[in-house]
């Protein structure tokens, strides 16, 4: 077994040209018996691949005690090795809070972040990564779960760009006992353990199921079914890189645009590649869209009436044109004002760009339309000052003309008003009752009737 593992990891690298002469590694080491065990085959062969090392360790700060043990064994090996050596401290809570991502999102992302300015400050050609075969396949399951298409199954990728995973042929127990048989010193991560955490759950309990109940190999074949889903997606991208230029307009930083003909030529894989890359520039971080995502979408961009809206996440919409879909950057939309409204005032609302007014008119003054920028409003029941302020869940009025009581958040979405436009929606209150819904309607029991006395106008302007 000694000898076992060190050949074939070599094997494997010049198989999958993942080392070429004169590269500067930079080895990411947790302290884990999978990095551990990637550093040491990495300067068993460094001489043979023509290679220089460095190392890098991220403290995510989420183990205080725990965590200053495996950057100590961490330095430790690499000074005995003279591997230089990177430490980085970071919270990954903060990031993940702040971003609104788990933490396995997180820490993924902010590695990333920080291994590539290690990299490029310091003249690192590839960033070696120790994920092997059981993360692979803890990864697809995970996004089978999760309702992923095709391009999900390819999972943690051999390589990509300056990131190369030459132990991702090895299983976790082949990885252990290389270690046991070398005398390799690792650190074993106590919330391993944590069944809590979905990936845990599945390495734990659903995979020792699948070997026992199902196939002994099923580990290795879906390995094998992520290998291949790689090959088929870099062959596609392939593709995408030929057809983005010719479907695609990159208006702004804030939009891009796809020809509709795109929609209708190419089949779905290669439309979630190119909404993928358009998601990803817009919203400035990798977004992984699920199939589900996906047939909502194509059903929309068949179906969907030209100038309605499709959200993707929170930081991208699109909005369907005659002749193209146009993704957008959704503007940061702040909370509009709660504000008191005397008759015969206006006022400006800055989170809104408009100003209103509410002054009495006279009947004859009275014009009915479709402009919901002008309602007339039965002045008798009013106390002044009203109040206008958010709608808040729960809150009921009854539209006008209608017999039943309605939910202002039923009503606005049968109005076609959505996320996050939904949010900037203002009610103006009479102690507590609702007169009318900014800028969609007012309610009927204050309507202009026969005998109506006292009118007022209320008034919209941009």
């Amino acid at each position: 077994m000694k000898s076992h593992i060190k050949n074939q990891f070599a094997e494997y690298i010049v198989r999958k040209e993942l080392l070429s002469p004169g590269d500067h590694v930079l080895v990411a080491v947790s302290g884990g018996v999978d990095s551990m065990v990637l550093l040491q085959l990495l300067y068993q062969w460094r001489r043979r691949f023509k290679i220089t090392l460095g190392a890098v360790h991220l403290n995510h700060q989420l183990r205080s005690a725990s965590a200053k043990k495996d950057q100590a064994l961490v330095e430790k090996v690499c000074n005995d090795l003279q591997v230089p050596i990177f430490v980085l401290k970071r919270a990954v809570k903060s990031y993940a809070r702040e971003r609104k991502l788990s933490l396995e999102e997180a820490g993924h992302l902010l590695r990333e972040e920080l291994f590539n300015s290690i990299a490029d400050s310091h003249g690192f050609h590839k960033i070696a990564t120790a994920h092997q075969r059981d993360d692979q396949v803890e990864t697809v399951l995970m996004r089978i779960l999760g309702g992923s298409g095709l391009q999900g199954l390819a999972s943690i990728r051999i390589k990509k760009e300056r990131w190369i995973r030459p132990l991702l042929w090895a299983s976790r127990e082949d990885i252990e006992k290389y270690a046991a048989d070398n005398g390799i010193e690792f650190r074993t991560d106590e919330s391993n353990t944590d069944l809590s955490i979905p990936r845990n759950k599945i390495r734990q309990e659903l995979i020792p199921l699948l070997k026992a109940e199902y196939n002994p190999q099923s580990n290795k074949h879906l390995a094998q079914l992520s290998e291949i889903s790689e090959e088929w997606d870099t062959y596609i991208q392939e593709q995408v890189d030929v057809l983005f230029p010719q479907y695609v307009n990159v208006v702004s930083q804030n939009e891009i645009t796809v020809g509709l003909a795109f929609f209708k030529l190419y089949f779905s894989w290669i439309q979630l590649h190119v909404i993928g890359l358009i998601l990803n520039r817009l919203g400035q971080k990798q977004y992984q869209i699920n199939f589900s995502q996906y047939q909502d979408f194509s059903y929309w961009v068949k179906k969907g009436r030209i100038g309605s809206k499709f959200y993707w996440i929170s930081e991208v919409y699109c909005v369907k044109r005659k002749n193209s879909v146009n993704f957008h950057v959704q503007e940061e939309l702040p909370v509009p004002e709660a504000i008191f409204i005397e008759p015969g005032k206006s006022y400006l609302l800055p989170s809104s760009h408009i100003k209103i007014s509410f002054a009495e008119c006279l009947l004859d003054d009275v014009k009915f339309s479709d402009d919901r920028t002008i309602e007339y409003i039965a002045g008798e029941q009013l106390k002044f000052p009203l109040l206008l302020r958010p709608w808040k869940k729960g809150e009921c009025f009854r539209p006008l003309g209608s017999e039943f009581m309605k939910s202002v958040s039923d009503f606005l979405t049968n109005r076609r008003v959505g996320q996050p436009e939904k949010h900037r929606i203002s009610v103006l209150l009479n102690q507590g009752e609702i007169v009318a819904i900014l800028g969609h309607q007012i309610s009927h029991d204050y309507r202009i009737q026969p005998g109506t006395k006292k009118i007022y106008c209320l008034k919209i302007e941009k």
